[in-house]
């Protein structure tokens, strides 16, 4: 299937203001079945109802022309995924139970303001990351922020 037309160039080069030297075949590919998907969608389908069909591999659903959100979303979210699954596999019960309360918090829109405090060593920038890692991995933004400057270099 060949979706690199020139009217989907011209959406991402001019209406996306996507960056020339991440301008590949592939990225015109995703972005053409990102449109597909959002055109299944008015009729209450999406590609996953087709078998063997290719998925976006992109988050395409950011506002156009926005180059800092497109770029601070443009994540491999297999890899960020992964690295969850991973970290989480690491936690001890006090790191899992943190996680989860900032992850329902993000769900759930409830905007909690959650205050991350321990000695060195024992895995607050992990709990950090691994947030991070799963907030980006649904397609939002996550900003980590930190009081310190030796801290915030870590994040």
């Amino acid at each position: 299937m060949n979706l690199n037309t020139p009217d989907l160039q011209h959406r991402l080069k001019n209406i996306w203001q996507y960056r020339d030297e991440v301008f590949t075949d592939e990225n015109v590919y995703d972005f053409g079945l990102h449109l597909i998907n959002d055109n299944l969608k008015n009729f209450g389908k999406t590609l996953q109802d087709f078998p063997n069909m290719p998925e976006p591999q992109q988050i395409w659903k950011m506002i156009p022309g926005n180059r800092l959100l497109q770029e601070e979303t443009d994540y491999d979210v297999e890899e960020l995924q992964r690295r969850v699954a991973e970290n989480k596999a690491k936690f001890n019960a006090k790191q899992l139970e943190m996680f989860n309360a900032v992850m329902d918090s993000v769900e759930n829109n409830l905007g909690k303001m959650i205050f991350i405090h321990g000695a060195g060593g024992c895995g607050k920038t992990l709990i950090c990351n691994t947030l991070a890692s799963a907030i980006h991995s649904s397609g939002d933004v996550a900003l980590c922020v930190a009081s310190s400057g030796i801290v915030a270099s870590l994040l």
